[in-house]
């Protein structure tokens, strides 16, 4: 029937009648969006005064396939509407693998059947679950049988990436603290985001008790979250490696800081600043030998379309004949036509998605070729100092930091 995004629930409901309500639902991605869309699937579904004897919500040992498959296909002798919903449940191979799925194959075979078969009249099975494989046979049948509704939100640090992201957030103050008649200011708003990071759950339950705090106040300031809004951020790696390609010292410490307070290995975090190094020698490297051969294909004050349109087609040119060189050496033979085994040596291991890689060349500015080269032997003496050094690893990791962006 239909595949839809969280954000176009409101229309589809408002366009559907109480005689076409699909039997077969599955809700997936991020928890905060999938909890509000099934609450609105539910309700939809069916209305709270018959929930007491038409609704039944498997949990546990009882979300299981031949359990689900019994409740859906028996018929109530007390009401003929019938909502079955399970939460949770692991229908699909987790992400990442292709063969291990929470119930055995049999049993999500026998679901399909089902699901392809029809249920009884007036009857609605409601699934919900943290990840789907939209290439699956189960997925597809739900999806042609039913509706499927895709709650995933982009977790990168593109520019479309954070745009959405800024878009959801700005929803749920429109419907937290505009339906209180709040209004959230500028810096409030990103001094939230700041404490709570892209957790949508978290940031939704602090905006709450800030709503309550502000009693008859109209407007929540900077204030009020520095009182009521302890900082739960768990910062991205690639945040202190933006900062240190930066040189902006203040904001990299205050990153490595959160990072070693999470938990984060000193060798995790020296392995994240090399790797980061090494994409700027890349990109530096590539810009002056570009300049000797007397081509001017990069400038600071270069837009991301020119760097697209000039930039990128010659990049794109370098590491392909870098691969064909590696790949015709004879003493490499296993390394013909592979991308992956040499993608530490090429600038641009995913040519389609030239964002990131624009960023590298900007933040290249602010080094020169020399002064990067000199970076990256003193991060292979750090290396070692960890390891053996009885100076506080911390301490090691700041003072690195502070040479970099000095």
């Amino acid at each position: 029937m239909a595949e839809l995004k969280f954000q176009d629930l409101n229309e589809y409901f408002n366009r559907l009648t109480s005689d076409k309500i699909p039997y077969i639902v599955l809700i997936w991605g991020e928890r905060y969006l999938v909890k509000k869309a099934f609450d609105k699937v539910l309700d939809f579904t069916i209305p709270k005064d018959k929930r007491a004897i038409g609704y039944e919500s498997l949990e546990g040992d009882d979300a299981n396939i031949p359990e689900i498959i019994e409740r859906i296909s028996t018929y109530s002798m007390m009401q003929e509407q019938l909502v079955v919903a399970v939460k949770d449940v692991p229908l699909f191979p987790a992400p990442g693998t292709s063969t291990d799925y929470g119930f055995s194959r049999q049993n999500i075979k026998n679901l399909q059947k089902l699901i392809e078969k029809g249920f009884p009249p007036q009857h609605y099975l409601i699934l919900t679950t943290a990840s789907a494989v939209k290439r699956s046979a189960l997925f597809k049948t739900m999806k042609n049988c039913g509706v499927v509704i895709d709650c995933t939100v982009p977790s990168g640090s593109r520019k479309a990436d954070k745009n959405q992201q800024m878009l959801l957030l700005k929803r749920i103050v429109q419907n937290i603290a505009g339906k209180s008649g709040k209004h959230l200011t500028n810096s409030a708003f990103n001094a939230l985001i700041d404490k709570t990071g892209f957790n949508l759950a978290i940031f939704a339950d602090n905006l709450e008790k800030l709503v309550s705090f502000a009693g008859k106040k109209n407007e929540i300031d900077l204030n009020d979250v520095a009182l009521i809004v302890k900082r739960t951020k768990l910062d991205p790696i690639f945040e202190l490696t933006n900062a240190i390609a930066g040189k902006n010292g203040k904001k990299a410490l205050f990153y490595n800081k959160s990072l070693m307070d999470a938990g984060f290995h000193p060798l995790q975090i020296l392995a994240a600043m090399t790797n980061q190094i090494r994409k700027l020698i890349l990109a530096k490297n590539f810009i002056e030998q570009s300049r000797q051969k007397g081509q001017n294909i990069w400038h600071g004050n270069q837009s991301y379309n020119q760097f697209q349109n000039i930039t990128m087609p010659e990049i794109i040119k370098t590491d392909k004949k870098l691969l064909e060189k590696i790949a015709s050496w004879d003493d490499n033979e296993s390394a013909k036509n592979t991308k992956n085994s040499f993608k530490d040596i090429l600038i641009a291991v995913n040519p389609k998605n030239a964002y990131p890689v624009f960023q590298t060349f900007k933040k290249s500015d602010n080094f020169s070729l020399k002064e990067l080269a000199q970076v990256l032997i003193e991060l292979g003496e750090l290396d070692f100092a960890l390891k053996s050094s009885s100076t506080a690893p911390d301490v090691l990791i700041e003072n690195m930091i502070i040479r970099i962006c000095k």
